[in-house]
């Protein structure tokens, strides 16, 4: 069963897309194969969502701490990225968080 809600994108009651938080995804980089997500509108702390063949998990950007399933080499490639973009990454973490559109980091 969903957790339904009515959907400030869409404004739909019952939305099934936003349970799934279709309607606030936005991916915003590609490396090696290995996709990195912002969700719009999502809890605190400021996050990134990761998903790679086997590995599915979330880490924070500002303490990396890791929840799901990740293997330690692509964590390893996440948290260079991370070194790289901690910058870009919080200021699109703010504008998902307010509704705004995110670009892809270049």
């Amino acid at each position: 069963m969903y957790n339904f809600f009515e959907c400030a994108k869409c404004l739909r009651e019952k939305c099934y897309f936003c349970s799934l938080k279709r309607h606030e995804m936005g991916s915003i980089f590609v490396i090696q194969g290995i996709l990195i997500y912002i969700y719009g509108f999502d809890h605190n702390p400021p996050h990134i969502h990761v998903r790679s063949g086997t590995d599915d998990f979330s880490i924070t950007i500002k303490d990396r701490v890791i929840e799901g399933v990740a293997r330690s080499k692509t964590v390893a490639i996440i948290n260079q990225f991370m070194d790289e973009h901690e910058n870009e990454l919080m200021d699109l973490w703010g504008k998902a968080q307010n509704g705004e559109t995110i670009k892809k980091i270049r």
